[in-house]
């Protein structure tokens, strides 16, 4: 719990989240938390019963924000990726036509990058 707390100090984001989780549990978990109050011999296995929940969820969400930002990493890369075989096509002289079909890139983007490759 020390490790915890020490990290919420030094981190806002997470404070944020944090505190988002705390309101979740009390409006739309209400019961299950008096539901632990009744259940549980001390306040202690309550607050240990809590402290489990909530590194669970810190867990869950650092795997859902690796996830996503391995997604986002893919998924700029892949774009990086056709943006240099735009410019290698481009400079082999085809026309943009042909690069925005074998590239799918938009021709907007085509263009914008021919700009950036005369200057």
């Amino acid at each position: 719990m020390v490790g915890l707390i020490q990290l919420l100090k030094e981190t806002p984001e997470l404070q944020r989240t944090f505190a988002n989780f705390i309101d979740r549990i009390y409006y739309k978990s209400k019961s299950e938390v008096e539901r632990l109050y009744r259940e549980a011999r001390s306040t202690e296995e309550v607050t240990a019963m809590l402290s489990k929940n909530v590194e669970r969820f810190i867990e869950e969400w650092k795997a859902e924000g690796e996830a996503k930002g391995k997604a986002e990493g893919k998924a700029e890369g892949i774009v990086e990726g056709k943006c240099q075989v735009a410019y290698k096509l481009m400079l082999d002289g085809m026309s943009i036509a042909r690069i925005v079909e074998i590239t799918g890139l938009q021709e907007e983007e085509i263009k914008l990058l021919r700009k950036s490759i005369l200057n």
